[in-house]
């Protein structure tokens, strides 16, 4: 006997589905958000030159360290308009831009999984509009969770050498920056290991990390990722048993 074919049962939106895809919606949003607003790069750095004239005015207390963060808003309303007005110049961008060559790679790595991740976001939004899937959500959840904590690992790539010593960050931007007040030739040689032996007393990054942005963007894949898995759980347990024919 030939078996029946079973008609597909198309599930009906359920006010379940309505909140899934209204929470998906919004920590797609939050991402961004969170990514421009939110700071992303926590830094500390000391100063022996600081904590010296600090000593010298009376303050015993200052050892120097002093710390901030840094936003995507900061960086694309403050610090871009300077560089590219301080090129159009002098070309001093140009040539600070030339003189960090060796992190180069590791910062087109991170601002490529960055970008990653984002357009995830983006994508996830746009499907959680139109879809009550959680098979897709859930799919581009984890591939979001993977680019957001590959950032880590793409970033360290630029600070570590940096706060190791390995790349002095510090006397390489003086030299560049002198070296381009006086000339180059022999004096920019001078100027370059000049900067570069008390590059540390006036200014050395100790501490360079992630901040608030990125948590905040690797907790909303988290929430995203564990809600859809439940959800996708929960609606093959709701799904009617067929008989055998």
């Amino acid at each position: 006997m030939s078996k029946e074919k079973t008609p597909k049962i198309n599930r009906k939106t359920t006010g379940l589905d309505i909140v899934s895809r209204i929470l998906t919606c919004g920590l797609a949003v939050a991402i961004p958000a969170a990514a421009y607003f939110l700071s992303i790069i926590y830094y500390e750095f000391q100063s022996t030159a600081i904590a010296l004239i600090a000593r010298l005015t009376g303050d015993e207390n200052d050892t120097g360290i002093t710390y901030g963060y840094i936003t995507i808003k900061s960086i694309v309303t403050d610090l871009l308009p300077t560089i590219r007005s301080s090129s159009d110049s002098s070309g001093t961008g140009t040539q600070v831009w030339e003189a960090i060559e060796p992190l180069h790679n590791a910062i087109y790595a991170t601002g490529i999984i960055f970008a990653l991740s984002l357009l995830i976001a983006v994508v996830l939004f746009f499907v959680s509009c139109f879809s009550n899937s959680n098979k897709l959500p859930l799919i581009l959840g984890a591939i979001g969770l993977i680019s957001t904590g590959s950032i880590a690992i793409a970033f360290r790539a630029i600070t570590a050498p940096i706060v190791d010593g390995s790349f002095q960050l510090t006397g390489t931007l003086l030299s560049t920056l002198l070296g381009g007040l006086f000339g180059g030739g022999d004096i920019l040689s001078i100027i370059g290991s000049l900067a570069g032996s008390v590059s540390d007393a006036i200014l050395k990054f100790t501490v360079i990390n992630l901040s608030t942005a990125w948590v905040t963007m690797l907790v909303c894949y988290i929430v995203i990722v564990i809600w859809h898995g439940a959800m996708l759980v929960v609606n093959l347990g709701d799904k009617p048993k067929q008989e055998d024919k």
